[in-house]
């Protein structure tokens, strides 16, 4: 690259994410090039001299990629007269450092190496946020992402900045989102988010539970609860707690980005529907029947206004739709009356998300410390957890068994046609061959002919 852009006459930098990511001893798999000349030009010249593959990004701002073995090279002609007015022009002074090609000469215009080593998040210049005001839900991704805090002035400037996030395209905000939501100091961000009068600008659905009282099992309103339920599931993915949840469970749950970045979004929205649906009970007591649907609802339709896809949308909503159910199967078997079938049916329910759920519920118990919250809550939901586990391995074995009875089994012992009811009975013989209530054909046909004669009484 050196010796293209010295044949050119060009100088070239690098610089943001790159440099930042070097300096905190990260490997930077792709790289950031701040080029003065013509970086289009340099970039197709990079392209063919290493066989790689060129991107044209924005010609009226010259900027193009080059993907050289799966490396992304990102060039960008500079945004001022100097490599110092390109970088007083980024977004955050961390990302404003720059090495020069060939020298290795460093520039810190805005002391981005110190705010770094402090682990401070500081505006590179003034005005930088409302130029793109983006810009406000990247810094909470540094936070998530790196850990850094805000400065009193940055907190300020984020703050005034937030308003012009309606401006901005959905896909963009969402991107940003998965990063933040993934981060190990998600929590630590989404709290300052609310602080800077962003996070319900993002999620007004949220604002609806301030000052929505609940019942003795808690001991904040819905939107701390959501709130502090989110921290939960972020600590609880961090490694910071367990709440007796083994690890792999834990590891399953946040095993990639979106994943991690889907259970944080699900947990923060889990009782959105608990304002619409709250009834008065006695004095301190209020109910929230079928809350968790109307939140599904909810909470899927935020997803995608967010700009996150349609399967991260369908996952929050399964996750809130389902984020009951743990603590239902912990209630029946603190009295003895858990089963296999109960068991089976939210195994089936969750899917892969299964052990996100079971750390949505974990959070979420966690978050409920009303005086009336049983001392034991947490013990006897990762009891339920080992529970479900177990369930699902023998699950899988039974399902790589084939049904013992078919449809036409089923039409001509119960002496009836093709239709639903078929469909009905052949789902009851398999949940029972399932939960091991029958292993035999002779079994499923005696199971059958009860079936019928109940069906025919019925």
């Amino acid at each position: 690259m050196d010796a293209l852009a010295r044949e050119r006459g060009y100088r070239v930098w690098v610089c943001g994410g790159s440099v930042r990511d070097w300096l905190l001893g990260t490997p930077a798999l792709d790289l950031d090039l701040a080029v003065q000349g013509r970086a289009i030009e340099l970039g197709q010249a990079l392209a063919e001299a290493t066989g790689g593959h060129f991107v044209l990004l924005k010609e009226a701002y010259d900027t193009c990629r080059v993907v050289i073995q799966g490396r992304q090279v990102d060039l960008a002609g500079l945004r001022g007269p100097t490599i110092e007015a390109d970088l007083t022009a980024r977004d955050f002074t961390v990302n404003a450092v720059a090495v020069e090609a060939g020298s290795g000469k460093i520039l810190d215009p805005t002391g981005g190496i110190e705010d770094l080593a402090k682990g401070v998040l500081k505006t590179a210049g003034p005005g930088v946020l409302r130029q793109d005001p983006l810009r406000v839900l990247r810094g909470f991704r540094f936070v998530a992402s790196l850990g850094l805090a805000p400065a009193p002035q940055t907190m300020e400037e984020l703050k005034a900045a937030g308003p012009g996030l309606f401006g901005v395209a959905r896909e963009r905000v969402g991107h940003e989102w998965r990063i933040m939501c993934a981060g190990q100091w998600a929590a630590e961000a989404l709290v300052l988010m609310d602080q800077a009068m962003v996070l319900t600008r993002l999620v007004p659905e949220l604002s609806f539970g301030r000052g929505v009282e609940q019942n003795p099992y808690h001991h904040l309103d819905v939107f701390w609860h959501q709130l502090e339920c989110a921290w939960h599931a972020a600590k609880i993915l961090a490694g910071e707690q367990t709440g007796g949840l083994s690890q792999e469970i834990i590891k399953a749950a946040g095993a990639g980005a979106r994943e991690r970045s889907t259970l944080i979004t699900a947990a923060l929205m889990h009782d959105v529907g608990k304002p619409f649906t709250r009834k008065p009970k006695a004095p301190g007591w209020n109910t929230f029947y079928r809350h968790e649907s109307v939140g599904a609802e909810l909470a899927g339709a935020r997803t995608r206004a967010l700009g996150l896809t349609n399967a991260e949308a369908q996952a929050v909503e399964l996750l809130v739709r389902l984020h009951m159910r743990p603590m239902h199967l912990s209630g029946l078997m603190a009295r003895g009356r858990l089963s296999t079938r109960a068991l089976n049916r939210l195994v089936l329910a969750a899917g892969r998300w299964l052990e996100a759920l079971i750390v949505l519920a974990m959070a979420d118990t966690m978050a409920g410390r009303g005086p009336q919250r049983p001392v034991e809550a947490e013990q006897n939901l990762a009891a339920v957890a080992r529970e479900l586990i177990n369930a699902r391995i023998t699950l899988a074995r039974a399902q790589a068994n084939p049904p013992l009875v078919n449809g036409h089994d089923v039409m001509a012992v119960a002496g009836i046609g093709p239709g639903p009811m078929v469909g009905r009975i052949l789902k009851e013989l398999r949940e029972a061959q399932l939960e091991g209530r029958i292993t035999t054909r002779e079994q499923a046909i005696e199971m059958l002919k009860r079936l019928a004669r109940s069906t025919a009484r019925g």
